[in-house]
């Protein structure tokens, strides 16, 4: 090489980083195509095409939680949308978001919003919020 000429600099390969920012825009396209349907991380896996471990290990590096946390916010921020702006009874919005157990939906409900679905929607229609 003539040391007169100016050094290329080998242009970067993909990064694991941007392969994981790859994979995690994917996933919340799938995640809100498939959250009423299908509550498994295999599902999200298998669609997404990698092996199991790999969505967790992306996910959780770059939200700092686990796949099936992130499944449950969505399913329960689509229940609490529900619950706020339709009459469907609590039963019904369990089984809209998936959930077929009415009791397990209630019980998921209080433990991420501090409250049942039904005094849920009644203090967020009385403030309006």
């Amino acid at each position: 090489m003539d040391p007169a000429l100016p050094r290329r600099r080998p242009r970067p390969g993909p990064t694991s980083e941007d392969a994981d920012t790859r994979l995690h825009r994917r996933f919340v396209a799938l995640l809100e195509r498939d959250f009423a349907h299908h509550h498994d991380v295999d599902h999200y896996a298998d669609a997404l095409g990698v092996p199991a471990p790999q969505p967790a290990r992306a996910l959780s590096g770059s939200t700092g939680r686990p796949t099936k946390t992130l499944l449950m916010e969505r399913v329960m921020l689509e229940a609490s949308r529900l619950l706020r702006f339709t009459d469907l009874q609590v039963g019904e919005t369990a089984s809209r978001v998936g959930l077929r157990n009415q009791f397990y939906f209630s019980r998921a409900f209080k433990q991420r919003y501090g409250e049942s679905p039904q005094a849920y929607r009644t203090r967020v229609r009385e403030v309006g919020l």
